[in-house]
């Protein structure tokens, strides 16, 4: 794989999306500097679900199982399907190239529920940040 300034400019694009707008959850392994407080009673039956998880020694069908609860009753409640994150102003000349870097930076920090899905600019906005990124839950 090339990796060329287009593809930079996006790794470069989602370090600075995690650390000043990315959200994580307070019940989350690896927070963000955004972090959403999830309720006491989800908190708690979280924990109590990580815990029979790991007794037994890390079973997959209870993995899942609780993968499949956690997206319904912890991130269905507290994440929002899009999210708009303002960037500097930036014009990637190779489009795809910049959404496969920033797109690796997001799944590499292990931090995020969302995933690249639109570039757009708005002339309404400061001059500093007229580009945002639009992305969707994962």
């Amino acid at each position: 794989m090339e990796i060329n300034l287009n593809y930079q400019l996006g790794l470069l694009t989602a370090e600075y999306v995690i650390a000043t707008q990315l959200p994580s959850l307070s019940t989350d392994a690896l927070p963000t500097n955004t972090v959403i407080q999830v309720n006491k009673p989800l908190t708690e039956e979280w924990n109590r679900r990580h815990q029979k998880w790991w007794k037994n020694s890390c079973k997959d069908d209870i993995f899942h199982d609780n993968l499949k609860w956690y997206k319904k009753e912890v991130e269905g409640k507290y994440l929002k399907d899009k999210i708009k994150v303002r960037i500097p102003t930036i014009q990637p000349t190779e489009l795809e190239k910049f959404k496969e870097g920033f797109s690796d930076a997001i799944w590499d920090c292990d931090r995020s529920h969302y995933i690249f899905d639109e570039f757009v600019e708005d002339p309404y906005l400061d001059i500093s940040y007229r580009r945002q990124l639009i992305l969707k839950k994962d």
